[in-house]
């Protein structure tokens, strides 16, 4: 169980005579994966508002905030002039990885030291504004710190090593800035965890599935009183200080695939029209539902055509209908996507939700080992809609010639991930949006 001491600030009068009392917030977190109970591997607590986090990590799943009710006379004000985030996975086996994000362009010292206090490496970069991505590897102890400087602040984290392997010694390599990254820090109260009644914190649950998939879940709460904190646990990890984003009223997770960060979900935004009405360059974003039923693009996304989508541009890797910072992918981030996933005959299985609850049977391949979690949306064409829960069709934002564009096909029959172009781009698909 970890304990947090946290200043709450009141400023009504009634609250001077309680002044002293220690109340707790008792937070508990578990999780579970198709209907049965996981041990968790970690659990990451963030407050934005504050630009702060802590993390408990396996067998220990109880936050405990205490708090001091009063005025507190003495706030030291800090400025945090970077994030380092905790390494995964943690425990590692030989090799784990941590990030680092900077508000702004400044040198930072980074140092890896046994419990001896030995440094066994140690690095200077000059970093700019983003998030950074640092890799370590080897080792033969069982614990190491890592220790980061920058100016007169610093920041440290344990890492945890699995016996076994091969004992090299320890190589700490900088891997580059994390694609895409960008944020910002906020001036907190204190020097640690700072939680204000009214803040908003976010969770992260992770942990592997039954089919030893990593996994994760993100949870989104202001506590007020003691609360059990459920993780449904899906395959894939989410990206890098943006779990989530919110857009048009509707939140979407993350998730982070060779260093490229996607939308978990199908979009879904805009005004729904009924299938006998077209979709039109309005300035309004419009959508089919299938069947004209909006339950379904509430689960599996909407269904919009090539034009609509990229909101009557012609530029590949426009923003379109996603939010802003993010784009629609082009055809070759696609094809890139599948090669990472091991080529166009078996990426689909990697891509695809397990099971058969949106599939049809027999899904064939189905191990959604990427996170990508892969709806069959369906598609409506011609004044029909059709293959709903057996494909998904997802444009690219890549013209082909004459009336056509390239799109990616995923069926519930094998594990393809089809690149074509044979339908005319009125047709209606889905939409993945892929951050900057």
């Amino acid at each position: 169980m970890k304990t947090i001491a946290i200043i709450t600030t009141l400023i009504v009068l009634v609250c001077l005579k309680t002044f002293g009392q220690k109340q707790e917030i008792s937070l508990s977190f578990t999780a579970m994966s198709k209907g049965n109970y996981l041990p968790l591997d970690s659990t990451r607590v963030e407050n934005p508002a504050r630009g702060c986090d802590t993390t408990l990590y396996f067998p220990d799943t109880v936050l405990v905030l205490d708090m001091v009710v009063g005025i507190h006379n003495n706030p030291r004000k800090f400025k945090q002039v970077f994030i380092l985030e905790q390494n995964f996975p943690n425990p590692f086996q030989q090799q784990t990885t941590f990030n680092i994000f900077m508000p702004e362009w400044n040198t930072i010292a980074v140092s890896v030291s046994d419990l001896s206090g030995r440094n066994v490496a140690e690095g200077k970069y000059n970093l700019s504004e983003g998030w950074h991505a640092f890799q370590v590897d080897g080792g033969d102890a069982a614990t190491y710190l890592v220790t980061v400087i920058c100016g007169d602040a610093s920041e440290s984290i344990r890492l945890f090593a699995i016996p076994g392997g091969e004992k090299n010694r320890i190589a700490l390599t900088y891997s580059g800035l994390v694609k895409g990254s960008k944020g910002s820090l906020k001036t907190g109260t204190g020097d640690s965890f700072v939680f204000l009644l009214g803040d908003t914190l976010h969770f992260t649950g992770f942990a592997k599935t039954s089919g030893v998939i990593r996994g994760s879940d993100f949870i989104e709460d202001s506590p007020v009183q003691n609360h059990l904190y459920t993780f449904n646990i899906t395959e894939g990890i989410p990206c890098p200080a943006i779990p989530c984003v919110v857009y048009e009223g509707k939140t979407y997770h993350t998730i982070e695939i060779d260093l490229h960060c996607w939308l978990k979900e199908n979009l879904d935004v805009g005004v729904m029209l009924n299938a006998d009405s077209n979709q039109t360059n309005n300035s309004i974003i419009e959508k089919y539902c299938y069947n004209n039923n909006p339950v379904n693009c509430t689960v599996y996304g909407g269904l919009y055509q090539w034009d609509e989508a990229m909101q009557y541009s012609m530029t590949q890797g426009v923003q379109g209908i996603c939010p802003p910072g993010w784009h629609l992918p082009t055809d070759a981030e696609w094809t890139a996507l599948s090669l990472y996933l091991g080529g166009q005959n078996s990426a689909g299985g990697h891509l695809k939700e397990a099971g058969t609850f949106h599939w049809y049977p027999p899904n064939t391949g189905a191990d959604n080992s990427s996170g990508f979690t892969a709806l069959p949306a369906g598609m409506y064409f011609n004044g029909a809609f059709g293959h709903f829960k057996a494909c998904v069709e997802i444009w690219s934002s890549t013209y082909s010639y004459g009336p056509y564009s390239w799109y990616r096909i995923l069926y519930n029959d094998n594990t393809h991930f089809t690149r074509t172009n044979y339908f005319e781009r009125w047709t209606s698909r889905s939409v993945r949006c892929m951050l900057n």
